[in-house]
């Protein structure tokens, strides 16, 4: 997942190393190292799009290729949210990651406006002219902005398990739909009972909204 050939991932030791010296990278290091992942796929995501547009790839391997990206952007951004170390995701986390990627890849209905959403209903509408290339562009900015969601989600559950037990919901600087300034309202909220960025609410993948822990 490293666009940066200077380091390597040690299966073993499920840190990062720098290829030069063999040392292993500190956590803020490593964090770097994420970002910079995350920011190579979304620069790859914008050239498929290009190429696509373009005529130069088949919508085939097109979505063959973007769903491999949003794929691994879900990966970076569960690993930066339990510190950097892919080893120290729970077995709950992981269900967590694998949950939020297959709803981003096969089809879904949101729970708001009903409509259907996922990679595949995607590949259709694509299949029949449905999709202008403004459209392309904004739907899959959203899909790539799902993955920071699913961070907020991991963060969510390492949260749970370190003992606290309420959440209160903070708004993002951007404008907030309905939904996310009633549930900022609620003011401190019991975790199961807390619905999380993203969750029920017309922002989707957009929202900007954070939660704070006690």
């Amino acid at each position: 997942l490293l666009p940066n050939l200077e380091y390597s991932y040690d299966k073993k030791a499920q840190r990062f190393r720098n290829k030069s010296s063999g040392k292993f990278l500190s956590q803020n290091q490593a964090l770097k190292v994420l970002e910079s992942g995350i920011n190579d796929r979304k620069s790859r995501i914008t050239d498929s799009i290009d190429r696509y547009l373009a005529g130069s790839i088949e919508i085939d391997k097109f979505m063959i290729t973007v769903a491999d990206f949003i794929k691994d952007l879900h990966i970076l951004n569960a690993v930066i949210a339990v510190g950097g170390r892919k080893d120290q995701l729970t077995k709950q986390q992981l269900s967590v990651l694998q949950d939020r990627v297959k709803s981003q890849m096969t089809t879904t209905k949101d729970p708001i406006s009903g409509d259907k959403y996922g990679l595949q209903v995607l590949a259709r509408e694509l299949l029949k002219g449905e999709v202008s290339e403004a459209q392309l562009r904004n739907r899959l900015a959203m899909y790539v902005n799902s993955a920071e969601q699913t961070q907020k989600n991991i963060e969510h559950e390492k949260q749970k398990t370190s003992g606290k037990t309420e959440g209160l919901r903070r708004l993002g600087t951007t404008e907030n739909c309905p939904e996310c300034l009633g549930y900022a309202g609620l003011g401190w909220v019991k975790l199961e009972n807390l619905i999380l960025p993203g969750q029920k609410c017309r922002c989707g993948s957009n929202c900007k909204c954070f939660i704070v822990y006690r």
